[in-house]
């Protein structure tokens, strides 16, 4: 007697659930594939606008910090200018002191040993006194060599101001 033919049962069902599982695995991974896709062309749109701020960052402070280090190049250069004239009138005030007292003593000093004055004693004095009153315009030119870097300095300083202010809380 022939054997009777009979369908595999279990191998249909084993090979359809492979289909059928292979089929829900290729879903998934089209739809994660779509995802990841969106995903790309977010953060290209988003890269975009962060090249583009950097771009006007750039842009705008750089002209902005090129005027700040040129204004506090030249507040550094006034800044020393009026340090030497003050030093030069310090010194002359000085000296002028200086040779003011040591005259003063000289006459008091002859005075008490001789007893007779060589000579006007308010006549030195006066002489000293002048030659410090001669140094006063080198004063006046140290003030205003002092009031100049004072003006250039405080641009410079307003805008360190305004960018302390804005970037202080971001930064930190």
């Amino acid at each position: 007697m022939p054997l009777e033919k009979e369908i595999p049962w279990c191998t249909v069902f084993l090979c359809g659930g492979a289909l059928l599982c292979h089929t829900m695995v290729l879903v998934g991974n089209m739809d994660t594939s779509d995802t990841v896709h969106a995903v790309g062309k977010s953060v290209l749109g988003w890269s975009d606008v962060g090249t583009s701020l950097a771009e006007s960052v750039h842009i705008e402070l750089d002209s902005l910090l090129q005027n700040v280090t040129t204004v506090l190049t030249d507040a550094i250069k006034h800044t020393m200018m009026a340090q030497g004239m003050l030093d030069m009138v310090l010194s002359m005030m000085g000296s002028a002191g200086e040779s003011a007292a040591l005259l003063a003593t000289s006459d008091m000093s002859l005075l008490q040993q001789d007893a007779v004055q060589a000579g006007n004693p308010m006549e030195a004095v006066i002489e000293v006194v002048t030659k410090a009153l001669s140094a006063l315009p080198h004063f006046q030119e140290g003030l205003q060599a002092f009031q100049d870097m004072l003006a250039n300095i405080k641009p410079a300083l307003l805008q360190v101001g305004i960018w302390v202010n804005t970037f202080a809380d971001k930064v930190q």
